[in-house]
């Protein structure tokens, strides 16, 4: 089978998309034939044959056989160039799927909605209607959608880390690493909950620590708000993390926390597990019920209040960390590792599009 994936990524790492979709390329250049096209003029590491749009582009012109592949991934919503595309694969008689990244949740779209339900209306839904199917992250996901149609649920994978480290801090440390988007990662509830039982986290010795890129100016009003709150002393913002930094910063750990609203696949909560490390989240992160069936940490919904009680069970369950822990690295190690899912992923790309025999495949 031959896949081409379109997207348009960056160099920018802090955003999860521009992470995921090389790894998701790399991983099934293993399985099958695949190949990238990105619609902004940047090379991916790790990608072997990849192509670039410019101004006058047609598909047809790629050389042989991603001019004519069996099926087009596309990646996110939200980019025109992906309207001349799919036109011309239509034409071409190529099926596409459509992977919007958690682009098609009920929060994702209210957010700045006077600006896509127009462009929906001009130019999306068709988009989104003549794909063979949509490729959700999570179960969560697709239950939040405000598409309904043909689709399969496959997560993102992770490369897994060659060893598994169980933390000792004197201090109960406490780690989120992601974009700084107040609304959408629910830090707001995070910090008004920390807030709220600050003097039993006192007592108890807890730190956290929260790792991102600046966003549309809410890293200024994040540490406003934690000086307004008082907790200086209990929540510090560093810069985001990469490469072998990020590694030491998971490696000293205790647990992992992330209280989002929505999500599509938060990949920090995985790899997160993939290194032993307990994780506290709520269920707007799509992984509650992951996280609760597997023994993997805790779960709470969406309040400051219920986030609180999550928390001070944390403090409580620090006999179970390590048995948490090692739940979360022994599934997610099945469940999410790189050549696991590529493997199912394209074959579930086959099923829906009613492409199986085509190379074999």
């Amino acid at each position: 089978m031959t896949i081409l994936h379109i997207a348009g990524i960056t160099d920018d790492k802090c955003a999860g998309v521009n992470v995921a979709v090389p790894q998701h390329i790399i991983a099934q250049q293993s399985v099958c034939d695949v190949a990238f096209l990105n619609v902004f003029p940047v090379k991916a590491d790790g990608v072997q044959t990849q192509f670039n749009y410019s101004k006058g582009f047609m598909l047809k012109n790629l050389p042989s056989p991603y001019c004519k592949p069996d099926l087009i991934v596309f990646h996110e919503i939200y980019r025109y160039p992906f309207i001349k595309l799919y036109k011309e694969a239509l034409k071409l008689k190529i099926p596409y799927i459509v992977v919007p990244h958690g682009g098609l949740t009920k929060t994702a779209q209210s957010k700045k909605s006077w600006k896509k339900r127009p462009a929906n209306v001009l130019l999306f839904n068709r988009y989104l209607k003549k794909a063979a199917g949509i490729h959700y992250l999570s179960k969560n996901e697709k239950s939040n959608s405000v598409f309904k149609g043909e689709s399969i649920v496959v997560p993102n994978g992770v490369f897994l880390p060659s060893t598994v480290t169980h933390n000792q801090n004197k201090e109960l440390v406490f780690a989120y690493i992601g974009r700084l988007e107040i609304d959408i990662k629910g830090l707001d509830l995070l910090l008004n909950a920390i807030k709220s039982v600050s003097a039993q986290l006192r007592k108890g010795l807890c730190k956290f620590n929260i790792y991102g890129p600046e966003y549309a100016g809410e890293k200024e009003v994040l540490a406003e708000m934690i000086k307004t709150l008082g907790i200086e002393d209990l929540v510090v913002v560093h810069p985001p993390v990469f490469g072998a930094e990020k590694v030491r910063i998971l490696s000293s750990t205790d647990v992992y926390i992330q209280t989002s609203r929505t999500e599509g696949m938060p990949m920090g909560i995985v790899e997160a597990m993939t290194y032993g490390i307990p994780c506290a989240v709520t269920v707007g992160t799509g992984m509650g019920d992951f996280v609760c069936a597997n023994g993997c940490g805790w779960v709470s919904k969406n309040t400051a209040k219920d986030i609180a009680d999550m928390i001070l069970q944390v403090v409580n369950d620090k006999n179970l960390h390590r048995q948490k822990g090692d739940n979360g690295a022994k599934v997610s190690a099945a469940t999410f590792s790189w050549d696991s899912v590529a493997a199912q992923t394209v074959a579930k790309y086959a099923d829906l599009c009613g492409l199986r025999g085509v190379d074999g495949q």
